[in-house]
């Protein structure tokens, strides 16, 4: 599978890739000008996956993020002890 073909699928065009259900959404698809609204895996709060952000997974070749800035940022000072 591509990255544009899992692009397309993580970001709603199936449903059953989508990080998030339209009923936790408050307008749309999750997307507006300022990103793609997610759920943290850890601590399910909802983030924004911003558009320079998501450009940067894009070019690195990542998947979109399962967790918040603020739970990376533990899990990666977790890892380093």
């Amino acid at each position: 599978m591509g990255i544009r073909n899992f692009f397309e699928r993580w970001f709603g065009k199936d449903k059953e890739y989508a990080p998030y259900t339209p009923e936790q959404e408050d307008k749309g698809n999750g997307k507006n000008e300022n990103g793609a609204k997610m759920f943290c895996v850890d601590c399910k709060r909802q983030f924004l996956f911003e558009p320079g952000e998501q450009q940067f997974f894009k070019m690195k070749g990542l998947t979109p993020p399962k967790r918040c800035p603020n739970c990376r940022s533990k899990r990666k000072q977790f890892k380093r002890r």
